[in-house]
């Protein structure tokens, strides 16, 4: 299996950028930005996610949870926290 190549700063703008402030850009801007923060996201970490997965702890930090991942197949859940442009994301 090859592994996959990791969006870079440059094609990530871009897409942010198609993104509008409708309810779909809106919803899009979170995604992407939660899917890069951190390190990044697998897509199946992405697509995977509830609105279950992700709370609010302050007014600056969220939390998402990571359940059954490819690395960590015992589904503990851990939550890691998400700060910045991804956290003001998710509170839009």
């Amino acid at each position: 299996m090859r592994k996959k190549t990791a969006i870079v700063l440059e094609p990530l703008q871009a897409l942010l950028a198609t993104c509008d402030d409708g309810l779909r850009g809106i919803r899009d801007r979170a995604l992407l930005l939660l899917a890069c923060s951190g390190g990044g996201r697998r897509r199946s970490e992405v697509v995977g996610l509830q609105i279950g997965d992700v709370r609010q702890l302050d007014a600056d930090t969220w939390l998402y949870a990571l359940g059954v991942t490819k690395t960590d197949t015992g589904g503990v859940r851990r939550e890691k926290p998400l700060r910045g442009p991804a956290a003001a994301a998710l509170a839009a």
